[in-house]
């Protein structure tokens, strides 16, 4: 004899509200209690990070110049040891000669 179809879907209905429940609980969009107050020493990184991006951005990314990104491939084993030197960003001036 099997139950009938309202007890089945009560049981149901009630895993999934228990479910919800038991996930709320790592919900990560849950408001943070209280804020957290930047460090010295953190406030000292933002302001290098700052400095750094400004001088990033007045040397390299100045009106007329062309940027021209390439990389190759590793062609031997001895290739995969030396890191950082696959991709290159060459910066040429807009009004360059070209003799």
């Amino acid at each position: 004899m099997t139950p009938p179809d309202w007890l089945l879907q009560l049981l149901g209905g009630a895993a999934v509200v228990m479910l919800f429940l038991f996930l709320s609980v790592f919900w990560p969009f849950r408001p943070a209690s209280k804020k957290v107050q930047p460090t010295p020493e953190h406030k000292g990184c933002l302001k290098q990070q700052q400095q750094r991006r400004a001088l990033h951005e007045l040397e390299v990314m100045r009106p007329g110049l062309i940027h021209a990104a390439f990389n190759r491939d590793y062609v031997s084993r001895g290739d995969m040891e030396m890191q950082g030197w696959s991709w290159h960003l060459m910066m040429f001036e807009y009004d360059l000669p070209v003799w």
